[in-house]
């Protein structure tokens, strides 16, 4: 971001009043947390769809039942 961009920002933030601030705010963490969940749904969704490999099969216990 550019120094216009932000200063553009701030001054627009101090222009709100108190209640459009607040409404801002909670749009902007709601926002940030479904941001978030889409990551790690993402993350989960890349991690699920690896093929699986004999090296990440864990070898079954090789003792015999006596």
């Amino acid at each position: 971001m550019n120094i216009t961009f932000k200063q553009n920002l701030i001054n627009t933030f101090d222009n709100l009043t108190s209640e459009e601030r607040d409404q801002l705010i909670e749009f902007l963490q709601k926002r940030r947390l479904e941001l978030q969940e889409q990551e790690i749904l993402k993350s989960v969704s890349a991690i699920t769809s690896l093929p699986i490999t004999k090296s990440a099969i864990r070898p079954k216990n090789s003792r015999t039942h006596q």
